[in-house]
């Protein structure tokens, strides 16, 4: 008996501590857009996502099958996960009219899309993938993230302002600049000799990219210079619903 009281002391005294630790972090982003099933593991343990909760610096977040969801970080900017994702948060420091702030988000798999914001113009945002980094000078991005030996792809894409922007796109040897829209360049390994910048069309970007372009596109009430994407990995009814909010924002936009 008296062994379990301690047992059951110590896993009181953790979970204290855990939030405890979590209090004393400072919130850099929460869950805007969210359909399907989703965890985050920090400090004190794994734990169910849902929407509006609460991201933290450090969070290691993964998406499971017929999901998708969208974090907005407190200086603007929005980053779209598909289904089958992970990315942690390595670094999120802003504070409004500084010069020095920084990003660093490390995409493990899956589909991205990045909409940067006030840490991009006014710092330094870095995004990475096992066989990539890529600086973000104030723009939109989407990225497919994979193991090395799997085909790693970033394609430029335009933000809700209209603007192309600039992604420099570097491995372990040499390094691309992406400026154009529907700029790509897809890699497979940290030491690919060369870098190739090839053109992605509008439909290509709407196809590979799916659903984190769809909800991106939800979203930010734009197209970000691709063609209407789909939430085909989604199930059914979720898709139904969201493509049905989705088109009536495209109506709302053309009729402006």
């Amino acid at each position: 008996m008296k062994l379990l009281k301690r047992l059951v002391l110590v896993a009181l005294a953790i979970g204290m501590t855990g939030s405890m630790a979590l209090a004393q972090q400072e919130q850099v982003g929460q869950i805007a857009e969210f359909v399907g099933t989703a965890t985050v593991a920090r400090a004190g343990g794994s734990q169910a996502l849902g929407l509006d909760a609460p991201i933290y610096q450090n969070d290691t977040i993964e998406t499971q099958s017929g999901t998708v969801l969208l974090i907005t970080f407190v200086d603007g900017t929005n980053l779209s996960m598909s289904s089958n994702a992970a990315m942690t948060i390595d670094e999120m420091v802003y504070s409004p009219g500084a010069s020095d702030n920084s990003a660093l988000f490390s995409l493990t798999t899956g589909l991205f899309v990045l909409v940067s914001g006030d840490a991009a113009r006014s710092g330094d945002m870095v995004v990475s993938t096992p066989v990539s980094t890529i600086g973000i000078r104030g723009t939109a991005v989407a990225i497919k993230a994979a193991r090395e030996e799997i085909e790693n792809t970033i394609t430029l894409l335009r933000d809700p302002n209209g603007n192309d922007g600039l992604v420099e796109v570097s491995n372990e040897l040499v390094s691309a600049v992406l400026q154009v829209l529907g700029d790509s360049v897809t890699l497979t390994r940290r030491d690919t000799p060369k870098l190739t910048v090839r053109k992605m069309s509008p439909a290509q970007m709407a196809k590979l990219f799916g659903s984190a372009l769809a909800i991106m596109q939800r979203h930010t009430n734009s197209n970000l210079g691709a063609d209407q994407a789909t939430f085909d990995d989604l199930s059914a009814d979720d898709a139904a619903d969201l493509q049905l909010l989705f088109l009536d924002l495209f109506k709302e936009a053309s009729a402006e």
